[in-house]
């Protein structure tokens, strides 16, 4: 989600804001406020809102400190621009280039935005939001019927009315619990939504099956299995309830924890001036101090 796609807003007026700079894809320039309390964000618009799964932000690359200038600062969204709920509080974790969190929140809202204070000046260079993009505006979804347009590319044939899509068809996960898990498996992971007894479920994390062991409209229970290699792109889940793909409003992700022995193989924990090394479809989850390191290749 971008200011191409919505409308960037800040706490400054709109003719003196530099807030789009904050979405120009350069690391090298960032948005700066001179008010007390600061804030930058965007607007879905009317009729859309959008449920945040993860945020990603580059703050201003001239801090020697990041954590001094936006420690619990935080990320929030509202549909009002009066009440705001957090979806990220900025923790000890963050630090200078690509920072990425979680949001903890996925109720869609229209209003998306970074707030501190003097301290920063909001001084993000760059600000990414991953997530799904929903119509707000009351329709009737009981029932939608659609045409079928065959082309085979000397005539044109319009089946009127031929595929009806449904309300009730339209299987929706609203939750995952838990959110992330080892690569181990063999835990429990649970869905909840509505509609979810329309077929028979299907779940796949990064293309390892989870076994569905009890399934209800609005509940679905499986069993994570176990994940033998990394994956060569980007992690995905996927939930199939008989023929219909389930709108995602959350998901899990398979994580390696930093404490796990299992996490480093047949080697021992990283030490002081180790170089630890992050490759394509790993997710390293530092639960606990680390040592002093060279650094982290992601």
């Amino acid at each position: 989600m971008s200011s191409t796609q919505f409308t960037v807003f800040s706490d400054q007026n709109a003719s003196v804001s530099n807030a789009s700079v904050s979405f120009d894809g350069l690391t090298s320039t960032f948005y700066s406020s001179p008010n007390t309390q600061c804030w930058i964000g965007l607007d879905a618009g009317v009729g859309l809102a959008a449920s945040i799964s993860r945020i990603s932000f580059f703050p201003n690359l001239g801090w020697t400190n990041v954590a001094s200038k936006i420690l619990y600062s935080t990320f929030q969204g509202s549909n009002d621009q009066n009440t705001w709920k957090n979806l990220a509080i900025i923790d000890q974790t963050v630090h200078t280039g690509w920072n990425v969190f979680a949001s903890s929140d996925t109720t869609p809202y229209r209003y998306i935005r970074f707030v501190h204070n003097s301290t920063s000046k909001c001084n993000l260079a760059e600000i990414q939001l991953y997530g799904i993009v929903y119509s707000t505006i009351a329709v009737n979804l009981t029932s939608q019927p659609a045409d079928v347009i065959y082309n085979d590319g000397l005539n044109t044939k319009t089946f009127a009315n031929a595929i009806v899509y449904q309300q009730a068809n339209t299987p929706v996960v609203t939750s995952v619990s838990p959110r992330y898990g080892d690569v181990f498996g063999n835990y429990t992971l649970t869905l909840s939504g509505t509609n979810l007894d329309v077929g028979t479920p299907v779940i796949l994390i990064d293309g390892v099956s989870c076994a569905v062991t009890t399934t209800s409209a609005t509940s679905i229970a499986c069993t994570v299995g176990a994940r033998a290699t990394t994956p060569s792109t980007v992690n995905n889940f996927t939930v199939n309830i008989g023929p219909n793909v389930a709108i995602l409003q959350d998901t899990f992700l398979y994580v390696l924890k930093w404490s796990n022995a299992k996490t480093w193989g047949v080697d021992s924990f990283p030490i002081d001036n180790d170089l630890v090394y992050v490759p394509v479809g790993l997710t390293l989850l530092v639960d606990q101090n680390t040592p002093v390191l060279n650094g982290i290749a992601v």
